[in-house]
């Protein structure tokens, strides 16, 4: 069994020797061929490294909302007796969104004319005294105390025609407060009340918000909000919307949350976007720049799993060396950790180049 594998030994050494042999031999030459040299330089292109200002941004998530939410009651109170808006709808500023009943206002606006109408009469009755007390004052057939309270009375009369005039309006008023209408273009959020209940000004028939306005509304800290004032532009990216959005502030809130110590923008989103409120996004404020050490991102390779850079070492000798890289920015990248502004680096390295390779360089 031992001769077995030492002959075995043998076959495999006699069949490496040989493939050797035919692999370094030129027959031209008739003699075996040397390796080639694995000390020949590689010609690279080098990047020296320096410091890039860098925009500072604020990014902040966000969301769209109504200019205005409110709740929309009637200003009579009534039974509900028809309501015909439903969760969504749109309605136009002055469209009819509900109807109350309320007997007891509409016998009131009835007996306010009745009582009108008692007056008129009165007054015209006052009108006809007094011209013929007037006609026989001129020859002294009644006395001056009798036109003067012939006078009297029509003054009265008018009086009362006057305030009865008022309390028709009034009840006509309230009469016409029964039929509930949208005070502007609106969108039906929820209903608080169906036909047959109760409503009133303390009893909201329905949940709405502005149709028209819209903003966005974020959280930023408190410390970043110093820096914020109204009026600054900003790019909004909305869900759903194929590219960023110019905006800007027009409000920052003067108290912050106390548990997140974080303080509310709000920023006007233009009219011709059509964002529905609910719409998630991101607000992006660009503060000022600030130098950072970058590198450009075509000397960046991944060499298992690591990322970094070859940086060229005296006198022709390049090292493989990880770097922490930050933001993106005009086809540079910052770096966190791992180089200083000065050191030259390798662009597009060649996958063959390998740590410790010698080099021969080039600036572009």
């Amino acid at each position: 069994m031992r001769l077995a594998y030492a002959v075995l030994s043998l076959c495999i050494a006699g069949a490496v020797a040989g493939w050797l042999a035919i692999r370094h031999f030129d027959p031209g030459q008739g003699q075996a061929m040397s390796p080639p040299s694995l000390d020949l330089p590689m010609p690279v292109t080098w990047y020296e490294v320096a410091t890039l200002a860098f925009p500072d941004r604020l990014v902040r998530p966000g969301e769209v909302v109504a200019a205005a939410r409110f709740q929309l009651a009637p200003r009579s109170s009534g039974r509900l007796v028809d309501l015909s808006v439903r969760p969504g709808d749109r309605i136009a500023a002055g469209a009819q969104i509900a109807v109350l009943a309320a007997p007891e206002l509409e016998q009131a606006l009835h007996q306010a004319r009745a009582e009108l109408s008692a007056a008129r009469t009165d007054l015209a009755d006052a009108d006809s005294d007094l011209i013929r007390l007037t006609t026989l004052a001129k020859t002294r057939a009644v006395s001056e105390d009798a036109l003067r309270k012939g006078q009297v009375r029509r003054d009265r009369a008018s009086a009362a025609v006057h305030a009865a005039d008022a309390a028709v309006a009034s009840r006509q008023e309230h009469v016409s407060e029964l039929v509930v209408r949208a005070p502007e273009s609106l969108m039906v959020l929820s209903r608080l009340r169906e036909p047959g209940d109760l409503a009133g000004p303390s009893q909201p028939i329905i949940e709405a918000e502005s149709a028209d306005g819209r903003r966005f509304d974020a959280w930023v800290p408190l410390q970043e909000a110093e820096r914020l004032r109204p009026g600054m532009a900003v790019q909004l990216t909305l869900n759903g919307q194929p590219s960023p959005v110019a905006a800007e502030i027009t409000r920052i809130l003067e108290s912050a949350d106390t548990s997140t110590r974080t303080c509310k923008i709000e920023v006007s989103i233009p009219s011709a976007v059509g964002a529905r409120a609910g719409t998630f996004g991101e607000v992006r404020i660009r503060l000022g720049e600030t130098p950072k050490v970058a590198v450009a991102e075509e000397a960046l390779m991944e060499r298992a799993g690591v990322t970094g850079v070859f940086v060229l070492v005296p006198p022709d000798e390049v090292r493989f060396r990880s770097i922490q890289t930050g933001r993106r920015f005009d086809q540079a990248v910052e770096v966190l950790a791992g180089l200083r502004p000065g050191d030259r680096v390798v662009l597009d390295p060649p996958p063959t180049l390998m740590d410790g390779a010698r080099v021969q360089t080039a600036k572009p």
